[in-house]
């Protein structure tokens, strides 16, 4: 036991210090902004409306903060995963999806 407590103890120096944000950021990848419900076009999207759920094809996770208080250019279904043209609001929008599509 002393052994595999040492072993765990190695491999999280290896690792890095920041193990446990690794874990959060691994169970969000290939993770997508869901509509958690029927979104009107022109409504200003709030928590309540989205979900995170996979795959991630559409908007990942990581620009959440942003997706909150954007304005919807179309009617979004129940389920549709959110894609980068989905929003009106311009905010830094037009930057990200620049870079989004490059990679």
């Amino acid at each position: 036991m002393e052994k595999l407590v040492g072993k765990m103890s190695f491999i999280r120096k290896i690792l890095g210090k920041n193990l446990d944000s690794k874990v959060i950021l691994r169970k969000n990848a290939r993770r997508s902004l869901v509509a958690r419900r029927y979104i009107p076009k022109g409504k200003v999207i709030e928590e309540e409306d989205i979900v995170i759920k996979r795959p991630g094809t559409g908007v990942p996770t990581e620009f959440y903060d942003i997706v909150i208080s954007s304005m919807v250019a179309r009617d979004i279904l129940e389920n549709e995963i959110l894609k980068f043209g989905d929003f009106s609001k311009s905010g830094d929008w037009n930057g990200i999806k620049h870079r989004a599509n490059s990679d």
